[in-house]
């Protein structure tokens, strides 16, 4: 389409993750060690509501987690019905009402919707200690040092990563649910670049309400019509609290950026190469918003 932005510019490969079939969970009741998912496999559940093995399985309920979010903490309020959402390497999908969590692996960075486990069994079942969750922010620290340090950081960004040609005013209505993939490229930029104005926007000195407003417009209100419901759940809780996969929180802090930018770009087979370009996306309109003064 004429005037569209060519995310295969983005330099990043064609996603292969496939959709699963929305087979049921099951959700157990807490107790002293609760458990927290219950992904039932095509046998359907026993007496105990766990998943029956299948044919040359053993089913092992004790996956302990190792890290979860505060936002999903602050969404599993109690044991709930889910859903298989998709399956990627390493990576679960699964759907809360609308809302998607991320089992992962060892190996996948911690996402914003995550729950990182020690190993991805085909029937998981996630237990942790409620009085003591393994629990981390995805929500990323604003960047400090003020203009000098996000005119660095931008012009090292900007050299390694090459955001999409889309003023920011129009990158909602251009790039919602457009791209391959579990989640599309499209909604991965506005991701990276609503994560990118609540962390960077504080250096160039902009406004908190209007980089609230700038953070929330990436997410339109008819998200979830226009997309799937995992990247609904990442863009709406990267608007709404500038929450993002673990390398993300390195890409922005001081240190070893290069590192943290690979970590990233291994991400899915899109998804952190357009988190990125997001990013960069931010960066570009903070650095210009701030030469214009």
């Amino acid at each position: 389409m004429a005037g569209e932005p060519d995310l295969g510019a983005l330099g990043v490969a064609d996603d292969d993750e496939a959709r699963l079939g929305r087979r049921p969970v099951a959700g157990e009741t807490a107790g002293p060690s609760p458990q927290i998912l219950a992904v039932l496999d095509d046998e359907g559940a026993g007496d105990h509501g766990l998943a029956h093995p299948g044919a040359g399985r053993r089913h092992d309920p004790h996956v302990i987690a190792r890290a979860v979010s505060r936002q999903v903490l602050e969404r599993l309020g109690g044991p709930r019905e889910l859903r298989i959402a998709g399956r990627a390497r390493g990576a679960l999908h699964l759907d809360l009402d609308g809302v998607v969590i991320t089992l992962t692996a060892p190996g996948v960075p911690l996402m914003p919707n995550g729950v990182a486990v020690g190993r991805l069994p085909p029937c998981p079942v996630v237990r942790w200690d409620p009085a003591d969750p393994p629990a981390w922010d995805a929500a990323v620290p604003p960047l400090r040092g003020g203009p000098a340090a996000l005119a660095a950081l931008a012009g090292w960004l900007l050299g390694e990563v090459s955001p999409p040609d889309v003023p920011l005013a129009e990158a909602p209505a251009r790039l919602v649910g457009r791209g391959p993939g579990l989640t599309p490229e499209g909604d991965d930029v506005l991701a990276g670049a609503a994560v990118g104005l609540r962390a960077l926007g504080p250096a160039a000195g902009m406004e908190p309400a209007r980089l609230d407003r700038l953070a929330h417009s990436l997410c339109p209100p008819d998200v979830r019509r226009r997309t799937g419901a995992l990247a609904a759940t990442l863009l709406e809780l990267a608007a709404a609290e500038g929450a993002a996969p673990e390398p993300v929180h390195r890409l922005i802090a001081p240190g070893d950026r290069p590192a943290a930018l690979a970590d990233l770009r291994r991400l899915g087979a899109s998804t952190g190469g357009a988190i990125a370009a997001g990013v960069a996306l931010a960066a570009r309109f903070l650095t210009d918003s701030t030469a214009r003064g």
